[in-house]
């Protein structure tokens, strides 16, 4: 007989045990799939596929959750929804999605007033402590901030909150902070610049791609906090 060219494949897949089991039943529904397998070192395939075996699902939303939602979600941070409807974070976002729910610019100012002006500290108070900072692969500087409202996974690029402190207000989605040197890790104020969307900032690059740092090019940059609107406030 010839030999096989197939080889049989060991199983590598750990065994759930009885314990794992029981905390998958009881968190199932009130942790998010992510904090599941940080605590069972599984994969999310793996976690979702053993839920789903077990015949356990999310709650899902009803319509008093939903109304609750659609009258408040302008009142309060993510964070705070998630703590009154006792949910997670990643819920309460992935439903106002769903919901096409975005915060308007009142309720950002709203908000903001709210939740009072955050100190940028130095040493050990910074907000820039060991496992608080992260750089992604483009070179901008992250900070942990998971009760801002425009938290992306718990955090918040540095060079929009220096500018948040500066202004005194929230940025709204659609405006662009900008690195006068081009160095994306240097989020000192005197280097940072503010646009009001994409497009007056690529027209300030496109004139500087042609013309060169001409004298009206100086002046804008020198005078950029001057000519800011006020932050808009909300009916309460």
């Amino acid at each position: 007989m010839g030999i096989s060219k197939y080889k049989k494949i060991k199983k590598t897949q750990k065994i759930w045990k009885d314990w794992e089991i029981c905390f998958l039943k009881e968190n199932y529904k009130v942790k998010t799939i992510n904090q599941l397998c940080l605590k069972l070192g599984r994969t999310r395939n793996s976690v979702i596929k053993k839920a789903s075996r077990i015949g356990i699902k999310k709650i899902r939303w009803d319509n008093v959750e939903i109304n609750y939602l659609k009258n408040n979600f302008e009142k309060y941070t993510n964070l705070e929804l998630s703590q009154q409807l006792g949910r997670s974070v990643d819920s309460i976002g992935h439903e106002l999605m769903k919901l096409k729910l975005l915060k308007s610019k009142k309720a950002l100012s709203y908000l903001w007033r709210k939740n009072g002006k955050r100190n940028i500290k130095e040493g050990k108070e910074s907000h820039r402590w060991k496992g608080g900072t992260r750089k992604d692969s483009y070179g901008y500087v992250w900070i942990y901030s998971p009760e801002h409202i425009n938290a992306s996974s718990k955090y918040v690029r540095e060079h929009r909150l220096v500018v948040e402190n500066k202004i005194g207000r929230y940025l709204f989605r659609e405006e662009v902070v900008h690195h006068i040197n081009e160095i994306k890790d240097d989020n000192g104020i005197d280097n940072l610049m503010l646009f009001e969307n994409d497009r007056e900032h690529i027209k300030f690059h496109t004139k500087i791609r042609q013309f060169g740092m001409t004298n009206p090019i100086l002046r804008q940059i020198e005078n950029r906090w001057k000519k800011l609107k006020k932050p808009i406030k909300p009916n309460v």
